[in-house]
């Protein structure tokens, strides 16, 4: 499914199954997204201000330029995710201070895969 820039402002998917979906620059500022299933979703440039990610499963997405201001991010699964920084873990538990990232940096790290497509280095959040 692809959405552009959608406005989800204040939406409640909850327990939603989104895998897939594009949601590219869509406005989901204080949108409930615990315990979805959000796998290989695009999230380019998106606000996911106030966000709630809790318990969410965000494998294989992609967050590069995504607004993450007082998102929630406790226990979320992150495994290969895309992201516009290598300092990523340490720039949303120092600089954002959002919720869960201490957790985010004890279990990841953040390391450069090659894009065949884009034929260059990634930052790519990946598994300890």
């Amino acid at each position: 499914m692809r959405v552009l820039y959608t406005h989800l402002k204040d939406i409640d998917l909850a327990h939603s199954k989104l895998d897939f979906t594009s949601l590219d620059g869509a406005n989901l500022r204080n949108a409930s997204l615990a315990n979805a299933s959000l796998y290989h979703v695009d999230l380019v440039d998106a606000d996911l201000v106030f966000v709630n990610f809790s318990n969410a499963d965000l494998t294989g997405s992609n967050l590069t330029n995504a607004k993450l201001k007082n998102a929630n991010f406790s226990n979320t699964i992150m495994d290969s995710v895309k992201v516009h920084r290598m300092d990523w873990l340490e720039f949303i538990k120092d600089d954002l201070q959002l919720k869960g990232a201490e957790l985010l940096q004890k279990k990841y790290i953040v390391d450069s895969i090659y894009d065949k497509e884009l034929e260059r280095k990634l930052p790519m959040i990946l598994k300890k």
